[in-house]
């Protein structure tokens, strides 16, 4: 099997991979454009949930060839001629990206990453990608019926994620079973959805990404980026309600570090926007983490509050609350609050130093109209320590926690966040303007800066006695999602929290953080079409500088021959009873270890690819 899927890539890659497919792809740059045209007014076509159906495109089209402006109707018809060529196409390219280092080294005295990178360590690396694809869209009954795909393989040499800046996301579905060509690691990258209905009302299935909010790529519950997850989903929306929801299968892994997968893990998501008027919209969604079990519970149109009662309160249920206005026309501002877990008799005092974990995404999107630049967005983006970290028992009828499980409570799927990228306790700044001087050229500009601390070192040092006692694979001590606050506790059912998790919300009041600032900018222009085809050129530069880089390393790792006696009630080390100078010392140790790794980062990222379409 492995020799003929091997072939038929070679085969893919000689005929001649950057050009998405729009009705199953949530990050094409349609989506930009579209997001304009409905803040704008000239289409009421657009649903809530990303991708669209090919139905609905064509409708948006349609709409802002009849009410737009001369240069929309130019962009419109630009997508008009693609959705309506060929029900197939073959594509294949890919890019190269170098990448340079600049490196420092933990400064003793300020016991943080140095700030100069006079004499630093140097390094640099190259990763490749080849990325060979068919994809197209086919509509049936008069458009009632339709079905966009991407199928195709990505071919790698090297490894993506270290030749991104941090926190980014890879724009393939790959993640396990490769294939080994030579110096290329090859992965199946396919995707596709089946729409049926009209515009207004429709049911949607398939295997695809997702996307659910303003901010592309910033999602706090379905992010465009996320991993893509097998779903059936069903939208209908007027000028004055709109309902989404959606049912997903995705891929459970390990409860310590996100390795290796799992089946029987699933995602439910609903919302509804009240939309008293074109220049003001409210909607209450909810999001639901379970497994282990098919619920069709979570399919029903009600609180998945109540549902997660059915079920004994077991699942991972969230909420959020979005505002969107239009103070006038081109601009929208939008607040969004995500809630996972919300100690209410402490905020009804004021008093937020609790368990409160939460997403605040504060901004708002420009969209001129007449201009080469399409849409202006910025936003504040906070989230608290712990948001969508849930703990995962080895057995439901014991609090017992264990090396090896598989989560099917945290907010990941294969791994990976469904939501931000960006890991609990830091915020962000964001800044991105897309341009399109032409219909065949797009242009990207975009930074940010974030802070980012790792909780585990809020913790007192009882607590971090537990991490460091434990066996290997159990706790995650890195600050990302997987750092739960839950002991374990075989003898009770529910486990024990963490005190200072518990009881404080250790919102960025660590002594060490993690700053990150980035700027670049991605190109893509498309050459005028030929009879023999056509061809795109990529090109991106980013830069990227980290101050205290490996903050986000583990903190308290298992020391070996440290235990906890429950007789005595104290900790041994090698069977040698401990004093507590001794134990205060062992965690010290730990933690300056933690400290040694802080380094300062400046990296330059520099993209060059192209495509060749049929």
């Amino acid at each position: 099997m492995k020799k003929k899927l091997l072939s038929f890539f070679v085969f893919a890659a000689v005929l001649a991979s950057a050009f998405a497919q729009v009705s199953v792809d949530p990050d094409d740059y349609f989506y930009t454009l579209s997001q304009g045209w409905e803040i704008r007014g000239l289409t009421k076509a657009a649903p809530p949930m990303r991708p669209y159906p090919l139905r609905n495109i064509r409708q948006i089209l349609e709409d802002v060839i009849e009410n737009g402006t001369p240069t929309d109707v130019v962009r419109a018809k630009y997508y008009m001629e693609k959705i309506n060529g060929k029900p197939w196409t073959v594509e294949a390219g890919g890019h190269g990206t170098a990448k340079f280092t600049f490196e420092t080294e933990y400064d003793e005295e300020e016991e943080e990453g140095k700030s100069s990178f006079d004499g630093c360590e140097k390094s640099h690396g190259m990763f490749i990608l080849a990325n060979p694809k068919v994809y197209g869209d086919i509509s049936f009954l008069n458009g009632l019926v339709s079905m966009g795909y991407s199928a195709g393989f990505a071919a790698y040499k090297g490894h993506e994620d270290e030749f991104v800046p941090l926190y980014t996301n890879s724009k393939h579905d790959t993640r396990t079973d490769a294939i080994e060509a030579g110096p290329l690691d090859v992965y199946l990258d396919v995707n596709d959805a089946i729409a049926v209905g009209k515009t207004n009302i429709f049911a949607q299935a398939g295997i695809y990404r997702t996307g659910y909010g303003d901010f592309f790529d910033e999602c706090p519950a379905m992010n465009d980026d996320a991993f893509h997850s097998a779903n059936f989903s069903f939208s209908v929306f007027s000028d004055k309600v709109a309902y989404t929801q959606i049912l997903s299968a995705i891929g459970a892994s390990s409860a310590y570090d996100g390795e290796e997968l799992f089946p029987d893990k699933y995602f439910a998501f609903h919302a509804i926007e009240i939309k008293p008027s074109r220049k003001f919209s409210v909607t209450y969604y909810e999001s639901c983490v379970f497994g282990q079990r098919m619920d069709l519970t979570y399919f029903i149109p009600a609180p998945y509050m109540i549902g997660e009662e059915l079920s004994g309160f077991g699942d991972n249920v969230q909420m959020g609350l979005k505002f969107k206005i239009i103070p006038f026309d081109n601009f929208m501002w939008v607040t969004d609050i995500y809630s996972d877990d919300t100690d209410l008799e402490s905020a009804l005092k004021l008093d937020l130093d609790s368990k409160n974990r939460f997403v605040l995404q504060n901004g708002f999107v420009y969209t001129p109209e007449n201009s080469f630049c399409t849409r202006l967005g910025f936003n504040y983006t906070v989230i608290t320590p712990y948001t969508y970290s849930h703990w995962e028992y080895a057995d439901g009828s014991s609090g017992a926690i264990t090396a090896g499980i598989p989560s099917y409570q945290n907010y990941t799927n294969n791994g990976l966040s469904m939501g931000l990228s960006i890991p609990p306790n830091s915020d962000r700044f964001s800044l991105s303007v897309d341009m399109m001087p032409k219909p065949n050229m797009k242009i990207k500009l975009f930074s940010s800066f974030m802070r980012h601390g790792n909780v585990c070192e809020s913790l007192e040092n009882d607590e971090a006695l537990v991490y460091l006692s434990a066996d290997k694979g159990v706790y995650s001590t890195d600050g990302s999602l997987f750092t739960h606050s839950m002991f374990s506790d075989p003898d009770n059912d529910i486990g024990e929290h963490v005190d200072t998790a518990w009881n404080h919300l250790n919102f960025l009041t660590q002594d060490h953080k993690m700053y990150a600032a980035k700027a670049g900018f991605d190109l893509n222009y498309e050459f005028p079409k030929q009879k023999w085809g056509q061809f795109t050129l990529k090109f991106g530069y980013a830069f990227e500088y980290v101050h205290n880089k490996g903050v986000e390393n583990p903190m308290f790792e298992p020391v070996s021959g440290l235990k906890y006696d429950k007789d005595s009630g104290k900790y041994k080390l090698n069977d040698v009873e401990q004093t507590d100078a001794e134990l205060e010392q062992i965690v010290a140790t730990s933690k300056e270890d933690w400290l040694r790794d802080l380094h300062d980062e400046m990296n330059h990222y520099i993209t060059v690819g192209g495509s060749f379409r049929f």
